[in-house]
């Protein structure tokens, strides 16, 4: 014969919700992070493009 399993369910503590929720907010600020630097990383690359076509631009003026 099986024996039954009672399973006893509690509700998390008060420190398990709020570690989880400190995780959240670690993980979001990571992602806002992350964010930051991809904006930043394509600003550099953009301003880099600009950079460069104002100096081919200049050297087609002096060439003619």
């Amino acid at each position: 014969m099986a024996q039954s399993e009672t399973r006893l369910v509690t509700q998390p503590s008060s420190s398990v919700t709020h570690a989880n929720y400190q995780l959240q907010c670690a993980s979001q600020q990571a992602s806002e992070e992350n964010i930051d630097k991809n904006i930043n990383k394509r600003m550099l690359e953009e301003r880099k493009n600009r950079e460069k076509a104002n100096v081919n631009k200049n050297e087609d003026v002096k060439n003619e």
